[in-house]
């Protein structure tokens, strides 16, 4: 799949004010440019009543409540020039939502699903779940609020209005996300082993002195990932995004810009690439130390 992230192509879900009871109608989905991508709550399985309500077998006898629903932060998302949004963080059980109110008079209600932050003090929630290169939130005991691309490229940052005194421990219950290894293509091991010569020699002298010239050791190197890049068809450079999330091209413009690792273009340019490739080999090895999210 492509890469998200970035600021163009969110999803706004516009609604009726959703209910305390966490949204039981479906929210119907309307593009509007601006937004993050978030999903909206389904309707639970057995309410699809008149009213909403499941129906109730003869007899029945109700013995339980759904559960309360407990904000757990606010904050202020101006989204467009004429268009500003409160979010609301929500708990209900195990269950967390994001609630957003529109200046326009429209909203929606949002399931996330939280995984393990890997920081002290904060807490990670999927704006996609089911989707392995979904975007994600972070919401620090202190207010920080930070939504990042599935790479750890942060791109939007506030700072929330009103935060529950007790947000770090309610029901924290993050789940581990099932992640299976990915049968790699022989071009895709390929591309994955270049990558990781690369690293070992890149800070080299050699590679300093003579870079990918015919007169140095690292020529051989530039040839492999060029044969791969050249003979990559549209189809294998597909599959390398689906498999890798990034491509040999990729590992190529790296290695370019290693020559020159101190100039300021090549600088941004190394960090995002070695960000991409990193995450994009974590989520195919199941390996979580081979990226940093942040």
């Amino acid at each position: 799949m492509a890469i998200v992230g970035a600021m163009g192509d969110w999803l706004l879900t516009p609604s009726g004010v959703a209910p305390d009871t966490a949204a039981e109608t479906s929210v119907e989905r309307n593009a509007r440019p601006g937004t993050p991508a978030v999903r909206a709550v389904q309707t639970p399985r057995g309410h699809e009543g008149a009213a909403g309500k499941a129906p109730e077998q003869e007899g029945e006898a109700r013995t339980s409540s759904p559960p309360e629903v407990v904000p757990w932060a606010t904050w202020q998302d101006p989204i467009a020039p004429t268009i500003d949004a409160t979010r609301t963080l929500l708990g209900r059980g195990n269950v967390v939502l994001l609630r957003t109110q529109y200046s326009d008079g429209t909203s929606s209600t949002e399931e996330l699903i939280e995984r393990p932050s890997g920081t002290p003090n904060e807490r990670r929630f999927d704006v996609e779940p089911g989707n392995e290169q979904s975007e994600y939130i972070t919401v620090s005991d202190s207010g920080v609020v930070r939504w990042f691309a599935w790479d750890g490229t942060s791109f939007l940052t506030h700072r929330a209005s009103w935060i529950h005194t007790d947000f770090l421990a309610l029901s924290a219950k993050p789940a581990e996300p099932d992640c299976i290894p990915k049968q790699l293509s022989p071009t895709v091991k390929e591309i994955v082993s270049l990558y990781e010569q690369l690293q070992d020699f890149k800070n080299a002298p050699g590679f300093a002195e003579f870079g990918f010239s015919v007169a140095g050791p690292y020529h051989q190197w530039m040839e492999d990932v060029t044969r791969v890049v050249a003979g990559s068809s549209p189809d294998e450079g597909a599959l390398q995004l689906d498999q890798l999330g990034f491509t040999g091209g990729d590992v190529m413009n790296l290695g370019l810009d290693f020559l020159n690792p101190e100039g300021e273009e090549e600088k941004r340019s190394i960090l995002d690439t070695e960000r991409r490739i990193r995450a994009g080999l974590a989520l195919a090895t199941c390996d979580s130390s081979v990226s940093s999210h942040h």
